[in-house]
C-alpha cells in the first residue's frame, strides 16, 4: 500500500511485514516543532497551570531541577556501583564493554529495573509530583510506579560497537484498543546531553492529536493484532518527513522529562563520531520511569509484588506489570545495587508498589 507516495510497514512481534500496512498520512502530521521551553520544579510544587497546558498541547514536557546536584551525583554512584557489580568499568573511556543493547541504549537485563539508582530516582518527591500533574491527581492520591530498566550510551571515540544516528526507530507505546492511549511515560536524565549531535530522546510534538487518532480511526483492521501484542511501532522507509518535524530534546543532568504513549518517539545515540568528548566515558544516562493512578486491583498488587521480589524489570505501563529482562546476577542483593525488599527500599519509594 501506497499513502502520499510513501511506503509504510507495521512492525508486530518484531518482525517487519508490509502486508496490509497501517498507514500515515503525512497531511495529518504536525509542523515542525515549535514553542518549544523549559518548566522548573518549582512550578509544579506550584501548581501552575502552564505544565499542563503545555503538555496536553504538545504530548510532552521537561522540568528542570527534579533532583539537586547531590542527588545527581548519589544516582551516579549507584549507576557505577550497579555495572562494577556487572564487571563495567564506566569510568574508563578506552576499556569498557558493552552492557545491554548497544544500539538504542537500552538495559532491561539483571534486574536493572530493581537497580538501587531506579529506586533512588523513582523515589524523589518531584519526580511523583510531576506524574501527578501529568495524570491529574490530587497530592494526596496513590501512585504506582513501573520497573523500567535505563539507557546509557558509551563515548563513541571509545566505543567499537557504536551503530550510529538511531532516530528512524520513530513509534508510540500506546494501545488504543487493550488500554487507551492515557500511559505517561518518562525519563530523569543524569548527565548533561546539551549539544545538538548528543545522544537523548527524540519527539514529534503533537503527534498524539493527530497521527494516533488518525491511524486509531483509520485502521479498525489492526483491533485485535494491535491488542495482541500490546504495543506496535511504525517504521518508515522514507522517514525525511517525520526527521524534519521532529525535535531533540536537550536535557541538563537533574531534569525531566514526560511524554504521552501516543506521541511518537524513539532514542538516539551521538549523530556521529565527530563530536567526542575526550575523558568522559558515559555519553548518555537516563533512568526511565513511568507512574500512574493505582487502579486498586488486588490481582495487579500481587503481581507486582512477586515482580519486585524476583527482581524482574517491567515494561512502561504499571497498571500492566509486563516482565522482561532476567533475575538479579549472584550477589547483586546482598551488595545493594538491587532492591528486591520492602525494607531495603529508600524512603519514599515504598508506597508506590
Amino acid at each position: 500500500m501506497e499513502t502520499m507516495g510513501l511506503k509504510n510497514s507495521v512492525q508486530v512481534n518484531d518482525q517487519v511485514t508490509n502486508e496490509d500496512p497501517i498507514c500515515l498520512d503525512f497531511e495529518t502530521m504536525p509542523g515542525a516543532a515549535s514553542g518549544f521551553r523549559t518548566f522548573s520544579a518549582t512550578e509544579i510544587f506550584s501548581k501552575s497551570s502552564e505544565p499542563k497546558a503545555f503538555f496536553e498541547e504538545y504530548g510532552y514536557l521537561v522540568v528542570t531541577d527534579v533532583l539537586t546536584s547531590t542527588e545527581v551525583a548519589e544516582a551516579l554512584d549507584k549507576f557505577r556501583a550497579f555495572m562494577a557489580h556487572h564487571d563495567v568499568d564506566v569510568t574508563n573511556p578506552k576499556n569498557m564493554k558493552c552492557f545491554g543493547d548497544s544500539f538504542i541504549g537500552l538495559v532491561g537485563k539483571c534486574a536493572a529495573g530493581h537497580s538501587a539508582m531506579n529506586w533512588f530516582v523513582r523515589s524523589r518527591q518531584a519526580v511523583k509530583s510531576v506524574f501527578r500533574m501529568a495524570h491529574s491527581m490530587s497530592d494526596d492520591a496513590k501512585l504506582i510506579t513501573s520497573f523500567d530498566g535505563f539507557n546509557w550510551f558509551r563515548n563513541p571515540e571509545a566505543d567499537a560497537e557504536y551503530q550510529g544516528n538511531t532516530t528512524q526507530w520513530f513509534h508510540w507505546d500506546a494501545n488504543k484498543w487493550a488500554d487507551g492511549d492515557k500511559t505517561v511515560q518518562g525519563l530523569v536524565n543524569l548527565i548533561d546531553c546539551l549539544d545538538p549531535h548528543d545522544a537523548g530522546l527524540v519527539v514529534l510534538p503533537r503527534s498524539h492529536k493527530t497521527l494516533f487518532r488518525k491511524v486509531v480511526e483509520e485502521n479498525p483492521q489492526h483491533s485485535a493484532r494491535i491488542k495482541h501484542v500490546g504495543r506496535h511501532e511504525i517504521r518508515q522507509i522514507h522517514a525525511a518527513k517525520i526527521e524534519e518535524r521532529s525535535h531533540r530534546v536537550p536535557l541538563p543532568a537533574g531534569s525531566m522529562v514526560v511524554w504521552k504513549s501516543s506521541l511518537m518517539h524513539c532514542n538516539t545515540g551521538c549523530l556521529h563520531r565527530a563530536v567526542p568528548q575526550p575523558g568522559q566515558a558515559v555519553r548518555r544516562l537516563a533512568s526511565y520511569v513511568c507512574m500512574g493512578p493505582d487502579p486498586r486491583d488486588i490481582k495487579l498488587s500481587e503481581k507486582r509484588l512477586e515482580a519486585f521480589h524476583n527482581g524482574k524489570t517491567t515494561t512502561h505501563e504499571p497498571h500492566l506489570c509486563l516482565t522482561i529482562g532476567d533475575r538479579p546476577r549472584d550477589g547483586a542483593v546482598e551488595a545493594g545495587v538491587v532492591i528486591v525488599k520492602e525494607e531495603r527500599l529508600p524512603e519514599g519509594a515504598k508506597e508506590l508498589l
